[in-house]
C-alpha cells in the first residue's frame, strides 16, 4: 500500500508519445510543455513500427524536432527499445498505450507527465488531482469498464455505477515510477502471467479490440486502468475532480490539416516531410492499425 500523499507531488520527466501523424503538431504540445512545465527534461517517445511508407521517419524526425528546438536538450527513445513490443503488432493506438504502462523502462526519473504529442497545454497540469468526467453508456464505455474489470479482478467504478466516471478523455497524465511498477506487478499476480504478455495474447484472440458495436467486447484504456488500481489498489490520495487544467486536443492526424494551418502558428513544415507524411497518411497499413 503507496503512503498518502502530504505534499504535492512534482514532475522530473515530461514524456511525450508520438509516431508520424502527429510529426508537426508535436512541435506545437512541446512548445506548450516548454511554457507551462518549465525547465523539465524532456524525453520524446517514437513509434517506430509500420514505417513501410516512411522508412528513414525516426531519423527524419529527429532531425526535423532538434531543428525546431535547437536550444533544448530533448532525448529520444523508440517504442522498439521495449522488449517484445513488436508482438503488439494489432495497431499504433494499442503500442502507445503499452509503452505509456511501461514508461519506467524508459526513463528513470520517479515522477512523470505523459502528454500525448497531439496535446497543447494551455495552463499547467493539476498534479494534485484527477480528471475524471461522466460517460454515457456507449460501448466504448462499456468496453473500457470490461477491461479494467478483468485486468483488476474487481467493479471498474471510479466513483458509482451511476456516475460511470472515466479518465480517458484527458491524454494527460502524471504517474509516478512505484505506480506503474505495482499496476503491473498486481496483474501480473492477479492472472500468473507477464503483463505484456496477457494483452498480446488477449488481442491476438481478438478479446481486447478497438471498438465493438455491442459493447461485449473488452477496449483497453490505460488511464482508467491506471486510476481504478490509483484509487482502489494503491489508494493514492489523489482527489478526482470533474474538470482538467485546460489543454487543446485533437485527434485529426497532421494531414488532414493543411499545410498553411502549421505555418500560421509558426511550425516551419519542410515540404519534403509534408509529402512523406502524406504519403505515410495514404498507405493502407497505416489504415487499419492508426493511432
Amino acid at each position: 500500500m503507496n503512503l498518502l500523499y502530504q505534499v504535492k507531488p512534482m514532475i522530473d520527466r515530461v514524456v511525450v508519445t508520438v509516431f508520424p501523424g502527429y510529426c508537426f503538431m508535436s512541435v506545437l504540445c512541446i512548445r506548450s510543455v516548454l511554457e507551462h512545465v518549465p525547465t523539465t527534461p524532456i524525453t520524446v517517445i517514437i513509434d517506430d513500427f509500420d514505417l513501410e511508407s516512411w522508412p528513414n521517419f525516426v531519423s527524419n524526425y529527429q532531425d526535423f524536432l532538434s531543428q525546431q528546438f535547437c536550444d533544448v536538450d530533448i532525448e529520444f527513445c523508440c517504442y522498439s527499445q521495449l522488449d517484445k513490443i513488436d508482438h503488439a503488432n494489432m495497431g499504433g493506438w494499442f503500442r502507445q498505450q503499452l509503452v505509456k504502462l511501461y514508461v519506467d523502462q524508459f526513463v528513470d526519473e520517479d515522477n512523470i507527465l505523459l502528454v500525448d504529442a497531439d496535446v497543447i497545454l494551455q495552463q499547467p497540469p493539476k498534479l494534485d488531482t484527477v480528471p475524471a468526467g461522466s460517460w454515457p453508456y456507449t460501448p466504448i464505455s462499456a468496453g473500457f469498464n470490461l477491461y479494467v474489470a478483468y485486468m483488476l479482478n474487481r467493479e471498474p467504478w471510479l466513483g458509482t455505477k451511476e456516475q460511470n466516471l472515466s479518465t480517458s478523455w484527458v491524454p494527460v497524465r502524471y504517474v509516478s515510477r512505484q505506480l506503474i511498477q505495482a499496476l503491473r506487478r498486481h496483474v501480473e499476480h492477479m492472472h500468473g502471467k507477464d503483463f505484456l504478455d496477457l494483452h498480446i495474447d488477449l488481442m491476438i484472440e481478438k478479446k481486447i479490440v478497438a471498438y465493438d458495436p455491442q459493447g461485449q467486447t473488452m477496449i483497453m484504456s490505460e488511464f482508467d486502468l491506471l486510476e481504478v488500481f490509483r484509487k482502489h489498489i494503491w489508494h493514492e490520495s489523489l482527489p478526482f475532480s470533474e474538470g482538467a487544467a485546460p489543454f487543446y486536443h485533437t485527434s485529426e492526424k497532421d494531414w488532414q490539416k493543411d499545410i498553411g494551418w502549421f505555418e500560421s502558428r509558426n511550425v516551419t513544415v519542410p515540404r519534403s516531410l509534408w509529402e512523406s507524411m502524406i504519403i505515410f497518411g495514404s498507405n493502407p497499413v497505416f489504415q487499419m492499425s492508426q493511432q
